[in-house]
């Protein structure tokens, strides 16, 4: 028959967080005759693998099946003592331990920062508010709510990106290789046009060049042309100033005039 006790340690060491919350009393599970003192923990400095009377209830017979413990409002905490009657002989056996309530508290967050690590993963932004709810309860049963559509939809959306990314990275290629080909023949046709351009300057130069000397030469001959008619009218002038000058000496020597046939002999 076992009985559950708490020790002064586990008493000194579980405070609880709300003065509201009353402190569970403890019966024997084996009677309901234990004093109305023994009900409440022992308060008192004694160690915990102490056997003083204090701690020694009267035991009696009671039904064999024991009364369900009543389950109370308060977090699962370490357990006391578990100590055995055997007839007369009480003994203390080793401290038990049930997992407390941080182990859980710790379950859950591990639970909340996969289905986050999750979300952020899937682009779900409501899987990563649920992780961060602390009042969701069973991780099983929270991981039911994720929407397996939303995810499969999402898988095939990153799907469909990937290959229309891809589709247009080789129409992106195909285009540049075109762009590169178009280049090239414009360059090629700028080339031949310039040398024709050049070709052609060559051969204006050419040709302004030879009209340039043809046209010098006329000017040069016109030149050449107008000294010398020059010079003929000049000689002309110079013999008829002579013939004049002639007439006028004889026109002093003789006193008299010459004559129509005289005259005309001097006449040009």
């Amino acid at each position: 028959m076992l009985i559950r006790i708490y020790s002064a340690c586990d008493a000194a060491s579980y405070a609880m967080p709300e003065p509201s919350l009353r402190s569970v009393s403890m019966r024997d599970m084996g009677t309901e005759m234990t004093p109305i003192a023994s009900q409440e923990p022992s308060r008192t400095g004694t160690p915990v693998q102490s056997t003083t009377p204090q701690m020694r209830s009267p035991v009696s017979s009671g039904p064999s099946t024991p009364h369900r413990a009543t389950a109370t409002s308060s977090p699962p905490q370490r357990l006391g003592n578990v100590i055995q009657v055997h007839g007369d002989k009480v003994l203390a056996s080793d401290r038990v331990t049930v997992p407390s309530e941080p182990v859980v508290i710790e379950e859950q967050q591990q639970t909340r920062r996969a289905s986050e690590t999750l979300g952020v993963q899937l682009g779900k932004i409501n899987v990563i508010a649920w992780g961060n709810n602390p009042e969701d309860g069973d991780s099983s049963k929270l991981l039911k709510r994720i929407d397996l559509e939303e995810v499969k939809r999402n898988v095939l959306e990153a799907r469909a990106t990937a290959w229309e990314e891809a589709e247009q990275s080789k129409f992106v290629a195909r285009f540049e290789r075109e762009e590169a080909k178009i280049q090239a023949w414009e360059n090629l046709e700028k080339a031949k046009a310039e040398a024709e351009m050049r070709r052609i300057e060559v051969k204006i130069e050419k040709i302004r060049s030879h009209a340039h000397e043809k046209l010098m030469n006329k000017l040069a001959a016109t030149k050449r042309r107008a000294e010398e008619r020059r010079a003929i009218a000049e000689a002309r002038r110079s013999e008829q100033a002579a013939k004049v000058v002639a007439t006028a000496n004889h026109i002093r020597q003789t006193g008299r005039m010459p004559s129509p046939i005289f005259g005309c002999a001097f006449c040009p």
